[in-house]
């Protein structure tokens, strides 16, 4: 268990995914009435507080009524952010510091002598919202600055506030508890570094040190959310060049060369605040302060811990864009070959030598295409939010649709021109220090059937590569992976998709132990079964043995982020089960009435998904107009009117073709019209196939698999749970208003006949379930 502890790493990342149609405004209002309605809780009330709770629970209710259920206006990619971070600052901000009393408080009551590490908080949240420009073409370089800037901001104001609540209850006194001395050198330093403050302070608050401490730490955070404020219009993109500056007139750069008291006296790191109130919390303690440290605990806590002065935001671009600036950018140099028409040997070659050559790859005034600029663009607004704002909140670049080696040298090649990798730190042999500069990681997004069975093998022959190994081994030989579960569903179906990423996950952990590297999956999940949602807890505790490591990071989209985390208890709740199910999945496993037969169970699970796959594709690729009937049976047309994301439908604008329809839009028509064909599509002939090479036989193997195999049972019982909110008397209305009416029958009657079939099968491996209904 404290091997478990020590390892353990929960990361949910928050998406602007465009799957949540309530507004923030509904959203807050329905926070309030969960407010009033736990007011009515309390116990001896008095009749007139009923009567005044009673008042304003009807007001919210009148104004719900009143109040435009859908935005009227496009929501724009900083609408997205600040709703974002709305959850932030209204609930996991205080979340998790509960969250980590409840982890403390079992381990010391269950596993005595097991504890966190000192200062250690295992969850971290992260977003994608302003930084994930994967074909949404709102989402700029100065979007990303301004983002960034944003989270820092609300990670401060929240922190003035708890360090302005801690100073008025810490009024220990030095004659009752002695400070320590570290915290003395501390206030000492704090009166050379700010003179102007020290004499109101020290005059404010005599003999009482804690709050004369928190009072200067206020002060710099103060200074630091003014040195934010600068920051605001200090991004400058030059439409003459590719280059990106900060305006030298601007206060922000006056602040800084102008005055070192002044720079001095703001927070360049949370690391630094971090450690000022540990000096705080330490001096407590030698004081037998215990209660009074434990509150200046609980202000570290936080969700969005203080090191990262607010959460992480991935970058996430296609892999198309990296090579079109490659190529764009080889064709300026005059190479014999360009970059899209070398070879995958040549690119690897070509990448890993520019890799480890000192010399920039372009000039500072190169001039290039709108596209590749703002490529490039990207790794420099990285580069200066490490050097104006956080070195530490951007670490992670998500590549989708990665297909092979190059794709991921290509972003270390384009990250390299903006500074963000050193040619000198590959070479180096030893592992990167605590003031060295964070360098970035990339982290390839394995999306469709193909790539999936392909990732394995991309990455053994990527951890072959001398530059890359180095490189890796300064960044603590830790690679993250990202497999996704909407595309890989909408490309294969929902049973294949889940086989083909159960498989993933083995094999990409047998390359990185066979590299000698720790790995850390990413799991691309959405709200819905067709989009790999479901319980979270249930399907951590299904992932492949071993491959769960103590390490989680998941996406959090849409509706699921407001279900998750709207309410504070709701939250903790939320988190408890993320957390248990991993520490439960990270734990060696009992054998016993558990995967009896793992081999032949994936072996028959292997024959159903090849049938599978075969049957979704011959309904959905194969089957004359079936797109077409998509487009008319589903209000698919209808979702880039419901204003509730700034991403477009399509990765093409303009395109009919499936393969560039977003997973979101695909799921979305299926469900409205109450298909729900993507989780539940070639399931029936699948299974019913396999039952009928031999029926009794078959069909008790796949009841023992669906009883002791967590795998299988997850996955039926989300197929299920899909068939049961699936209408297709509801179907069968919209078929009808197809304008083709001989399409919309022929299809609907293909789509109806595979519904029954999966409902008939799976009720006969679900036969106890199918009784209690």
């Amino acid at each position: 268990m404290q091997v478990v502890i020590d390892r353990l790493e929960i990361l949910p990342v928050m998406t602007a995914h465009p799957t949540e149609a309530a507004r923030r405004t509904l959203l807050e209002k329905h926070r309030r009435i969960a407010d009033l309605l736990t007011a009515f809780d309390e116990e001896n009330l008095p009749q007139r507080s009923k009567n005044e709770l009673q008042e304003r629970l009807a007001a919210e209710v009148e104004s719900i009524w009143q109040t435009d259920e859908v935005r009227q206006t496009q929501t724009t990619v900083l609408d997205e952010v600040n709703n974002t971070l709305f959850y932030f600052d209204t609930t996991l901000f205080d979340t998790v510091p509960v969250l980590m009393e409840e982890i403390e408080a079992r381990l010391s009551e269950y596993f005595p002598g097991v504890k966190l590490k000192d200062g250690r908080v295992p969850i971290r949240f992260g977003s994608w919202v302003g930084g994930d420009r994967d074909g949404n073409p709102f989402v700029t370089p100065e979007i990303t600055w301004e983002t960034v800037r944003l989270q820092q901001r609300m990670i401060l104001r929240k922190y003035l506030r708890s360090v302005s609540d801690l100073s008025r209850r810490l009024s220990e006194s030095s004659r009752f508890s002695a400070p320590s001395q570290e915290l003395l050198n501390s206030l000492s330093r704090d009166v050379r570094e700010m003179p102007a403050d020290a004499e109101e302070i020290l005059k404010r608050n005599p003999e009482e040190p804690y709050r004369q401490k928190l009072s200067f730490i206020y002060n710099r955070i103060e200074n630091t959310l003014a040195r934010n404020h600068d920051l605001a219009a200090a991004l400058q993109i030059e439409s003459s060049s590719s280059l990106i500056s900060i305006r030298p007139a601007l206060p922000i750069i006056a602040a800084i060369t102008r005055s070192d008291s002044l720079e001095a006296s703001a927070y360049r790191s949370g690391s630094e605040l971090w450690e000022e109130l540990r000096i705080v919390r330490d001096s407590l303690l030698n004081g037998l302060a215990e209660l009074a440290a434990r509150s200046v605990n609980r202000l570290d806590e936080s969700g969005l811990r203080l090191r990262s002065e607010s959460c992480d935001l991935d970058i996430r671009q296609h892999s198309e864009r990296h090579t079109a600036a490659l190529t764009e950018i080889t064709r300026s140099l005059g190479m014999e070959r360009d970059y899209s028409r070398m070879t995958e040997d040549e690119r690897i070659s070509w990448l890993s030598s520019e890799l480890l050559t000192p010399r920039p790859l372009l000039s500072a005034d190169a001039k290039f295409s709108s596209e590749t600029t703002e490529t490039l663009n990207v790794f420099r607004v990285i580069r200066r939010i490490g050097d104006e704002i956080s070195p530490c909140v951007i670490k992670t670049y998500v590549i989708s649709m990665t297909r092979d080696v190059s794709d991921l040298l290509a972003v270390l090649v384009l990250a390299k021109q903006a500074g963000l990798i050193d040619s000198d730190s590959i070479f180096s042999e030893k592992k990167r220090s605590g003031n060295d500069r964070p360098g970035i990681a990339v982290a390839p997004l394995f999306e469709t059937i193909s790539d999936l069975q392909r990732a394995p093998d991309v990455m053994s022959r990527l951890f072959d590569i001398p530059v890359y190994r180095r490189l890796i081994q300064s960044q603590g030989n830790l690679q993250e992976v990202m497999i996704g579960y909407s595309d890989s569903s909408k490309d294969g179906g929902i049973l294949t998709s889940s086989w083909e990423l159960y498989k993933t996950q083995q094999r990409l952990w047998e390359a990185a132990r066979n590299a000698g590297l720790e790995l850390r999956l990413f799991h691309g999940r959405g709200g819905t079964v067709g989009r790999g949602g479901g319980p979270s807890h249930e399907a951590i505790l299904a992932q492949p043995c071993g491959t769960v490591a103590s390490r989680i990071k998941i996406t959090e989209q849409g509706e699921v982020v407001s279900s998750k985390y709207s309410l504070p208890e709701i939250a903790v709740r939320s988190l408890e089960l993320t957390t248990a199910a991993v520490i439960a999945a990270s734990l060696p496993r009992a054998e016993t009435n558990k995967e009896r037969n793992p081999a032949q169970w994936e072996s028959i699970m292997e024959k159903i998904s090849t049938r599978a796959f075969e049957c979704y594709r011959k309904i959905v690729r194969e089957t004359d107009g079936f797109y077409d009937y998509f487009i008319q049976a589903t209000p698919v047309e209808e979702l880039q009117f419901l204003r509730i994301g700034s991403r477009p439908a399509k990765r093409r604008k303009g395109s009919g073709s499936l393969d560039d329809l977003r997973a979101i839009p695909w799921v979305f028509g299926w469900t409205q019209s109450r298909h729900l064909l993507p989780g539940w599509l070639a399931v029936g002939s699948s299974l019913e196939n396999f039952i009928l090479e031999s029926p009794r036989k078959n069909l008790k193997i796949l009841r023992e698999m669906y009883d002791s195999w967590p795998f299988f049972h997850s996955t039926i019982s989300n197929i299920e749970m899909t068939l049961a909110k699936a209408d297709f008397q509801i179907a069968r209305r919209y078929a009808d208003r197809t304008p083709d009416r001989r399409l919309g029958q022929r299809i609907f009657t293909i789509l109806e006949d595979e519904y029954q079939r999966t409902c008939r099968v799976i009720l006969q491996i679900t036969p106890r379930e199918a009784a209690a209904r």
